[in-house]
């Protein structure tokens, strides 16, 4: 949309430069008819700009809407943690392990990888 309004500028100036000399060889209802068209083409660029404008404080609002619904989920979620005694223990042991479960596999996954990964001794010498 910022590109469109910027065309929009751009074009409006560039009939300005062209139209501007000419004005002394026209009539007048020929420069009020080029003066029109002028004023149209800003009313347009405007026009997109203000839509602009509206489209992003709509986001805005949207956005606001969606980290205060998140801020509620996860302050209900830290009263559910709270209220549960033990909860909290058995997560982090659960998470703990998991861990565990994960070095151990990263491991394997190293060493499968290294062997492939590294030149031999055999191939060293060469």
């Amino acid at each position: 949309m910022d590109t469109m309004v910027q065309k929009s500028l751009d074009a409006v100036e560039r009939k300005k430069k062209r139209h501007f000399p000419e004005f002394l060889n026209m009539s007048e209802t020929q420069r009020r008819d080029r003066i029109h068209e002028m004023h149209l083409d800003y009313d347009r660029a405007i026009k997109t700009a203000n839509e602009k404008v509206q489209q992003s404080g709509d986001l805005v609002k949207k956005m606001d809407r969606a980290i205060k619904y998140l801020d509620r989920q996860l302050a209900e979620y830290q009263r559910y943690l709270e209220q549960t005694p033990g909860l909290i223990r058995k997560l982090q042991q659960r998470s703990m392990n998991l861990d565990v479960a994960y070095e151990e596999e990263q491991d394997d996954y190293d060493e499968q990888y290294t062997q492939f990964a590294t030149p031999t001794a055999k191939n060293n010498k060469r």
